[in-house]
């Protein structure tokens, strides 16, 4: 039995990252980094990704929206 979110997710969340060299602010959603991890799971630039962590937090639409084609 595989343990669910405690809440559902919010895609749209946004994170600030800063540029530590200049010091510029971006903002970057939940969504957006999420796809940049689905291209670098396909790089093989990280691992793949567990099955149940990826059911639970990936919706098939982001991830297809991620593919390198």
């Amino acid at each position: 039995m595989s343990a669910s979110l405690a809440k559902p997710i919010d895609f749209g969340t946004i994170f600030e990252l800063q540029d530590g060299a200049s010091g510029q602010t971006y903002g970057v959603t939940l969504a957006t980094l999420l796809q940049c991890l689905c291209v670098a799971e396909q790089r093989y630039m990280v691992p793949p990704f567990e099955p149940e962590w990826a059911a639970e937090s990936l919706p098939d639409l982001l991830r297809e929206r991620a593919l390198i084609r």
